[in-house]
């Protein structure tokens, strides 16, 4: 009796390479011509300038400076647009996603506009969404090929204590 063997591998894609819609595209080909592997993970970056505009969005909040809706607003048109750009299917789906986020994103700016102050974990959540849309982005592009692709926010499954000076640690056990 043989065992069955899995073989992963992993995939990172940059900034460039996630720079906009035909880049992410681009991205979900290669994924798709990797036959060798029987499990692929892949970790992406945030569109070009996301994680830019994310921060600026935070920054003017934190300062009361109502722009950063005009700003969020802007980052919302975008990924909304990546998504009628790459979804051949679920396009109602993806906007549902987006839109969700931006509320919620929303409600947290605002919070920060009425505490006139960024704490640490706020900015830290804030910065890092756009990497989370981003793997949304390539997760519902590849459905909308067809493609059985599980989506994952590792803020859902991670446990993570920043009790020490060298950074986070990752509660491997607890997560």
């Amino acid at each position: 009796m043989s065992a069955l063997v899995s073989s992963v591998i992993a995939h990172k894609f940059g900034g460039t390479s996630m720079a906009d819609a035909p880049r992410i595209a681009h991205a979900a080909q290669l994924l798709l011509a990797e036959t060798q592997f029987t499990t692929q993970v892949t970790v992406v970056s945030a569109l070009k300038g996301t994680t830019d505009s994310l921060i600026r969005c935070a920054q003017m909040a934190a300062k009361q400076d109502d722009a950063w809706q005009g700003l969020l607003e802007d980052l919302l048109k975008r990924h909304c647009n990546a998504a009628d750009s790459l979804l051949t299917t679920n396009r109602s789906e993806a906007e549902d996603f987006f839109v969700a986020e931006s509320e919620r994103l929303s409600e947290v700016l605002h919070a920060l506009s009425l505490l006139k102050s960024l704490p640490g974990s706020a900015f830290e959540w804030i910065q890092g969404l756009g990497e989370v849309w981003s793997a949304y982005l390539l997760h519902a592009h590849l459905g909308s090929l067809g493609v059985a692709a599980d989506y994952l926010d590792a803020r859902r499954v991670l446990v993570v204590h920043d009790d020490n000076n060298l950074g986070i640690d990752i509660d491997w056990s607890a997560s």
